[in-house]
């Protein structure tokens, strides 16, 4: 009875490996087919004006010279100028859970690295390209404030006086 229980053991644990391999490889098949295999559109709102891939030894832009030049460039990230503005920068590296991330620039220099992204194996990837996205700049709103001074209680609020005002002492 025992040896026929034990083969039964081994027959379960076979088919529960089987399955997972199983799942498992459909699952990045559909995560590979999901989007764009990693190369995500501007985001709403925001344009294309530079791709550039990584050949293996430098950054490539797709479609010749554009507004964006990269210095500095490794498989793990660069430095860029714009004569553009560049509102987001999306870094692609490999395929897996974080195949892309999208850095908010709002300027017209910047970096990019592959810091947090994740391929398939675990592994943070190379770069593989990067887009440069433009748009409106984001809008500002400055809101005046006003200060006030705690008085005693029954005592009279100090004087305003203009800003950089000296005060008069009188005698």
């Amino acid at each position: 009875m025992e040896r026929a229980t034990g083969r039964r053991s081994a027959r379960r644990a076979l088919v529960a490996v089987l399955l997972g391999t199983v799942i498992g490889v459909l699952g990045f098949v559909s995560y590979g087919a999901a989007g764009q295999g990693g190369n995500e559109d501007c985001p709403a709102g925001t344009t294309q004006v530079a791709k550039f891939n990584w050949d293996g030894t430098t950054y490539v832009e797709e479609g010749g010279p554009g507004p964006v030049t990269i210095t500095n460039g490794t498989a793990t990230g660069g430095d860029f100028t714009s004569t553009v503005f560049i509102r987001v920068v999306i870094v692609k590296g490999g395929s897996g859970p974080i195949a892309t991330k999208t850095i908010e620039v709002n300027g017209f220099s910047g970096s990019f690295d592959n810091s947090g992204l994740l391929n398939a194996g675990g592994n943070v990837p190379d770069v593989s390209n990067v887009k440069f996205c433009t748009g409106e700049a984001p809008t500002t709103t400055t809101t005046p404030t006003t200060t006030t001074r705690p008085t005693t209680a029954g005592a009279p609020a100090p004087a305003a006086r203009p800003v950089g005002a000296q005060p008069v002492l009188t005698g």
